[in-house]
């Protein structure tokens, strides 16, 4: 087998890892030191179908449906001026699920197990130049971002997002996630466990320094306020955490011998939840372009060319609805009625799962590979 290295050994570098190591050598180069900042809390994803799919295949799912792992079949979305939930549901696409709810940590631990019994993936430090550069690698893969000179299509959102989980007063039903519009901001809630949902809020930037610094009683109250009616009461919160939002994406995907991939090549507001699917995405295409050309150099130009047009539709699309609902130009009235449009109109409604789940890129793949339940 020829080698290939990879930069970058977080979920979406250990991913390709695996998913490639059918094909290559794989060695995995780590950018990380021990003394890296840590951030506060445990991150939950919501992945799509298609991520789905490729856990199964790469046999991640026996693993993580041992851990916390749940799946969720709507979506209601809801704005404080409309008197309707628009609701997005996986019986309207006869699916089980729209997606899963999974643990950052329980991630990465079911890929550091199944790259244990991988014998042609080797893990480096990026101390380690000297056996790095005798690789003589078929081509270099970076899957974190790096400051180089890459040229970038970027987006300052002038936001940021606060972090958090909720305890209520009550059982949830775990199958149902919520989205909330209000001026300027997005609320996206996931559900983590009986009575608990993990918060992500967009915002402008003064807004979610204002969050951050209320104490708990304070923040308990609004966010009463704002959710009671719709989840239910609020009694605790967890430790805060915050972050900026930017968007960028590569207007190349293959420079030189080097293929960018998930982080390195774009990010997304998180108004959507795609930003890990669109990377997972990412090394399926990789994958497929690989196992269907004939050579190495079409098939990396096969990845480029479907990758960027796949990710330009995401980053234009999620850029125009932030600037739509969180841009502050438009009336409230007008926001409002465009989700209820969205309710009543079932084929760009249904079109727009199809997207976000991933369904529309598994075409060539059996259904049943992609919409049975691997998780509870």
């Amino acid at each position: 087998m020829r080698n290939i290295t990879i930069y970058g050994d977080g979920i979406i570098g250990k991913l390709t890892a695996l998913s490639l190591s059918d094909f290559f050598n794989v060695y995995i180069v780590s950018e990380k030191s021990k003394t890296d900042s840590k951030e506060a809390g445990e991150r939950y994803f919501s992945i799509n179908l298609l991520s789905k799919f490729m856990f199964e295949k790469h046999g991640l799912c026996e693993s993580l449906n041992k851990k916390d792992c749940y799946g969720y079949s709507q979506i209601i979305t809801w704005d404080k001026l409309l008197t309707e939930n628009v609701s997005f549901d996986s019986s309207e696409i006869s699916f089980d699920k729209l997606g899963y709810i999974v643990k950052e940590s329980n991630i990465k631990e079911s890929l550091d197990e199944k790259l244990k019994g991988k014998k042609n993936i080797y893990i480096l430090s990026i101390k380690d130049i000297d056996k790095i550069n005798q690789l003589n690698s078929q081509f270099i893969i970076k899957s974190s971002f790096l400051k180089e000179k890459i040229s970038f299509k970027e987006i300052d959102y002038s936001q940021k997002a606060i972090v958090l989980n909720l305890t209520i007063d009550k059982a949830i039903d775990r199958s149902i996630a919520y989205q909330r519009f209000d001026v300027q901001q997005i609320q996206g809630l996931l559900p983590i466990a009986e009575n608990q949902y993990n918060l992500i809020w967009s915002a402008k930037n003064t807004v979610i320094k204002s969050l951050y610094e209320y104490d708990d009683d304070k923040m308990i109250s609004i966010l009463n306020e704002q959710l009671k009616d719709q989840v239910g009461k609020v009694i605790d919160i967890s430790e805060r955490s915050t972050y900026p939002l930017s968007g960028f994406n590569a207007k190349k995907y293959i420079l030189d011998n080097s293929v960018l991939i998930g982080g390195a090549a774009h990010a997304v507001h998180p108004l959507a939840g795609l930003g890990l699917n669109m990377g997972i995405q990412d090394i399926y295409i990789l994958r497929r372009s690989i196992e269907t050309e004939e050579s190495i150099s079409t098939a990396l130009k096969k990845y480029e060319k479907t990758c960027y047009l796949n990710n330009s539709r995401f980053f234009n699309t999620i850029n125009f609805l932030v600037e739509f609902y969180m841009g502050g130009k438009i009336p409230d009235k007008v926001r409002s009625q465009s989700l209820s449009f969205f309710n009543k109109n079932t084929l760009l409604k249904n079109k727009i799962i199809e997207v976000a789940t991933g369904i529309d890129a598994l075409k060539t793949e059996s259904k049943d590979k992609y919409c049975k339940p691997c998780y509870k």
